[in-house]
């Protein structure tokens, strides 16, 4: 992503991305653009944790800004506080508080009453701990079941 992109995210939303965001988006490490990739062929692209493609950001946060949208038990619209950085196919929903001088990314829950619990104090911490409950998945997954 380039700076001219991160420029019309930030001007389209009305935000200012914390560094480390923009650091993340403009050089992403080499095994997290593979995995993101690999993922965006099994999932949609508004599926996959963490948003590399600037056209992705933009229409992940056009859909939960959508006037016609309502989240919770009170139908609510989206907390125009915080940006989706990432999702998953469950619906649920990575943020940060983008003007909050704070790069804490949230996982945004949308069952039950959308709850927003801290997933990584930084965004290098929210990669590892993506990362992390990723290798339990593939470890769960190469387990050979012995019950059958």
């Amino acid at each position: 992503m380039t700076d001219d992109d991160l420029t019309r995210i930030e001007q389209a939303f009305g935000v200012q991305l914390p560094h480390g965001y923009r650091q993340l988006l403009k050089s992403p490490p080499r095994l997290l653009v593979a995995l993101m990739e690999a993922f965006a062929k099994e999932e949609t692209e508004l599926e996959i944790p963490i948003y590399l493609k600037a056209d992705v950001v933009v229409a992940a946060n056009e859909e939960v800004r959508d006037p016609e949208m309502v989240f919770g038990p009170d139908e609510e619209p989206w907390d125009r506080e915080l940006f989706v950085i990432g999702g998953d196919c469950g619906g649920n929903r990575y943020c940060i508080k983008p003007n909050s001088g704070s790069s804490t990314v949230y996982e945004w829950d949308h069952s039950g009453d959308c709850d927003l619990e801290v997933y990584g104090e930084t965004i290098p911490r929210y990669v590892e701990r993506w990362f992390a409950e990723l290798g339990e998945l593939a470890a769960m997954d190469c387990r050979e079941d012995t019950t059958e």
